[in-house]
């Protein structure tokens, strides 16, 4: 009877470190890409704060790992800031690099009358800005229709306004007196407020414009 050979199993050590070696790496990329942070952010649009003032609104101030960062949270937790109308949160360089474009409520005159500032929404704040002053009582609804048209003029125009003051006649109920830092005075309809502003100081816009 012949007698059965016994074969001997070869361990094929390198197919087995080459597997470790493939797990480690995996666990290895895995972690690290996990653990990537934030390496830029970059925000426009923002004058009342500074950039670093609105990371910190952001809750980006410690630059967190891009897997943690959510772009809708971050736009709805910027909007609840009454001076920020608006947010948009974009990333590019594999989520490294953060944007954040702000379009602000902007403070646009103290009402004397109240001892109030009003933003372009009409909210109310008692922090102080260099702003024109609206001297007397304004209806609310003529009020809202003045702010309205200010926040369409440049800024450079705008805060060349020194004082405002309600002046209605019987035949129209949207007429204001304007004085100008430079000494010029108008007396001018609300529905004119921006064609005239712009008209009278036109070379100022361009020049300010050819300075950007």
């Amino acid at each position: 009877m012949a007698k059965s050979k016994k074969r001997k199993v070869r361990i094929k050590y390198g197919r087995i470190f080459l597997f470790i070696l493939l797990v480690v790496g995996t666990i290895i990329g895995i972690y690290k890409v996990f653990n990537i942070r934030v390496t830029n952010i970059y925000v426009t649009g923002n004058t009342i704060y500074t950039d670093q003032e609105i990371i910190d609104l952001a809750g980006l101030h410690n630059y967190p790992r891009v897997i943690a960062i959510r772009n809708r949270k971050i736009e709805s937790q910027l909007k609840q800031n009454k001076y920020i109308k608006d947010a948009y949160v974009s990333r590019t360089s594999f989520l490294q690099k953060v944007n954040i474009e702000i379009t602000e409520n902007k403070p646009l005159l103290y009402y004397q009358y109240d001892n109030v500032y009003l933003l372009s929404n009409y909210e109310k704040t008692s922090d102080r800005f260099e702003v024109p002053i609206l001297i007397n009582q304004t209806p609310e609804d003529i009020l809202k229709k003045l702010l309205k048209k200010m926040s369409t003029i440049d800024e450079d125009v705008l805060y060349r306004i020194s004082e405002i003051r309600y002046r209605p006649s019987n035949v129209d109920d949207e007429l204001f007196y304007l004085t100008m830092n430079d000494g010029n005075y108008i007396y001018i309809n609300i529905k004119n407020l921006t064609r005239r502003i712009k008209r009278r100081y036109k070379s100022i816009i361009a020049k300010c414009r050819s300075i950007i």
